[in-house]
């Protein structure tokens, strides 16, 4: 599980977010240009990790269990938005780079 510092979490957090974005990115096609993607995740992924860093400082116990779900849920919801397939093939998508990305 977690442990250390903040710095050490922000980095695990920063990995985790960073290779989903990325394989999910090559799966899948936006409904927006390349520039405006990757400022949308850019954006998104400071977000997320900033406040899920700021969890981790204020309730170290809650982030340990929830936090890679609740950013991956984050992470959901906005790909749903960002991607030009429907909904279900998005949902498809996600629940395979899930997959892979928790056994790999």
């Amino acid at each position: 599980m977690l442990g250390g510092s903040v710095y050490i979490a922000f980095i695990r957090f920063a990995i985790s977010l960073a290779g989903v974005i990325l394989l999910f990115s090559v799966m899948s096609e936006s409904r927006y240009s390349r520039k405006k993607t990757i400022a949308c995740y850019g954006i998104f992924g400071i977000v997320v990790i900033l406040l899920t860093c700021i969890w981790y400082v204020a309730d170290w116990k809650s982030c340990v269990r929830i936090a890679a779900f609740a950013m991956y849920m984050c992470f959901s919801v906005v790909s749903i938005f960002i991607s030009s397939d429907s909904v279900y093939l998005c949902v498809y998508k996600l629940a395979l780079v899930f997959i892979f990305w928790q056994f790999s």
